[in-house]
């Protein structure tokens, strides 16, 4: 017969097993619904950036 701490290590490491792959799942969904969001929000913020240093001019550094 087992010991209960050898059932539950056994059960800790079967539900990392499963849960890491969900995971992994979770964290691209993720990543690919707000790189969108992020890139268009960098791109709003830059753009005056852009237009206030690119006025014909060499670089102010």
């Amino acid at each position: 017969m087992t010991s209960p701490t050898s059932s539950s290590a056994f059960r800790n490491r079967v539900g990392w097993l499963a849960g890491l792959p969900v995971l992994a799942l979770l964290w691209a969904a993720a990543t690919l619904a707000t790189a969108p969001i992020v890139a268009d929000a960098l791109r709003v913020g830059s753009a005056a950036i852009v237009r206030e240093t690119g006025r014909g001019e060499p670089e102010p550094w």
